[in-house]
């Protein structure tokens, strides 16, 4: 695993995680305003009191009425397909699919996987026991790199329900420490990929139920059971024709997930699912949206959308790399940023170190007041990075800098100016100036970039 996916030893005991498997809060229309009548959302899954934080902040609408911007287009369609295709040809982190040649030389296959994941050691078990090498041994063994042929012919899919990217080709669940038990992070998960996600199939473990993949924006293993085969022109030019996305997360009554940002096809009022078929092939069924729906293309990249559909999110439960039909820190201001068309990398690291967007970076030699005069013209939208975190800018109020992050816990400073844990497990809103990285340091000493999700000017 990546070191940027993880959070760096001073944040370990700062962001205190956790997982959970109820579903996203009930969507709110995009035409709706909040008043008085409006039950007050869940700031993070837990519904804690934050400090500095009103039930009136919790609101979309609050922040956009005080923005005389909200409404301006920052990018249109154009120059957000323009920024997309940039990212792609720019950004290693991202796959070029229709790119991909039919043959692929097996030896750059096996440098992705062998890239994915080193031998791992240290690690423990759901009960706490610590996992010996002979179950190590069997998931290296797993993989089966040997069976890589010289060239490597390449299968095309969609994914047809959400499914888990994983370390390893395994369910098992591991863990650094005791503290990653209690906090549900498991070090095997990598991400997840929603229904109509393209992929090309580059390898098969041993046993045959999982599969090495390459999405878009990332290259892991997942079972094989969410693919419908076709060839690669059927694969991406349905996942073309899929070019409406779910506005609000639904659970369907097959018990599909529809996460925001899914991409689907519509046809009048249904809505164009792909489905395996019992051949294994692609095909594809009509499905009626539940009740109040929303399904639209692309939303116009404006701060209203962005904040609007942030908030939307607000108090779902945190779920490191997607876990339990959740998502983490970097995968909700990147679901956020797919609704108006804008694709992010999937991790901290390289959603920070993107070589197209504008970003300001800070070091050891930056100082608190440098740190601080950039949040001071931080817009709405602007995503603010620290080791392993990653919070996206809603607006100012007294010298405040106010974000929305989906964060197992943050450390607020008690009335004796000691850090305590306030374990928000999910998206929330929080004041960022009093957040503690630990004893000796806000968040704001170790801030290390804020990035303004527009091309660079350079």
């Amino acid at each position: 695993m990546r070191s940027h996916r993880f959070l760096v030893a001073g944040l370990t005991a700062t962001l205190l995680a956790a997982c959970a498997t109820t579903p996203a809060p009930a969507p709110t229309p995009l035409s709706t305003s909040q008043s008085a009548t409006v039950p007050t959302p869940r700031n993070g899954s837990a519904g804690l009191q934050v400090p500095g934080v009103s039930p009136q902040q919790l609101h979309a609408d609050y922040w956009l009425a005080r923005s005389a911007d909200a409404d301006r287009i920052r990018l249109d369609a154009a120059q957000v397909a323009t920024l997309d295709a940039e990212q792609f040809q720019r950004d290693p982190t991202f796959n070029r699919l229709d790119a991909f040649p039919a043959t692929m030389d097996g030896s750059r296959v096996r440098a992705w996987i062998e890239q994915l994941a080193k031998r791992p050691s240290g690690l423990l078990g759901k009960d706490g026991g610590a996992i010996g090498d002979s179950q190590i041994d069997a998931w290296m063994a797993s993989r089966a790199l040997g069976d890589i042929p010289a060239q490597v012919k390449v299968r095309w899919a969609i994914v047809t329900q959400r499914a888990d990217l994983r370390t390893f080709p395994t369910d098992i669940r591991v863990f650094r420490n005791a503290q990653g038990i209690r906090e549900r992070i498991d070090r095997f998960q990598e991400s997840a990929l929603f229904p109509g996600t393209p992929v090309a199939v580059l390898h098969t473990n041993r046993d045959g139920r999982w599969l090495f993949v390459a999405s878009p924006t990332y290259k892991a293993w997942m079972h094989r059971e969410p693919l419908a085969y076709a060839s690669q022109a059927e694969v991406l030019a349905f996942a073309r024709n899929a070019s409406q996305r779910v506005v609000a997360p639904h659970l369907l009554a097959d018990g599909r997930q529809l996460d925001m940002s899914t991409t689907v096809a519509v046809d009048g009022s249904k809505a164009i699912l792909p489905v395996r078929g019992n051949d294994g092939q692609l095909a594809q069924r009509e499905v009626t949206l539940p009740a109040g729906s929303t399904v639209a293309g692309a939303l116009p990249y404006s701060e209203r959308n962005l904040l609007t559909q942030a908030f939307r999110l607000l108090g779902e439960p945190y779920g490191w790399g997607h876990a339990d039909g959740t998502r983490d820190c970097s995968g909700f201001v990147s679901d956020v940023y797919r609704s108006v068309g804008v694709q992010l990398a999937r991790n901290t690291g390289d959603q920070r170190d993107s070589p197209v967007l504008q970003t300001q970076r800070f070091d050891e030699h930056s100082t608190r007041a440098q740190r601080l005069a950039a949040l001071a013209k931080a817009q709405p939208g602007d995503l603010i990075f620290i080791p392993g975190h990653v919070m996206m800018v809603i607006g100012h109020l007294d010298g405040r800098t106010y974000v929305i992050h989906d964060t197992p816990g943050v450390r607020i400073n008690d009335a004796a100016g000691d850090p305590q844990p306030w374990p928000l497990d999910g998206v929330s809103v929080t004041p960022l100036e009093p957040l503690r990285a630990d004893a000796q340091r806000d968040f704001i000493d170790i801030m290390l970039a804020l990035q303004h999700v527009m091309p660079r000017r350079d």
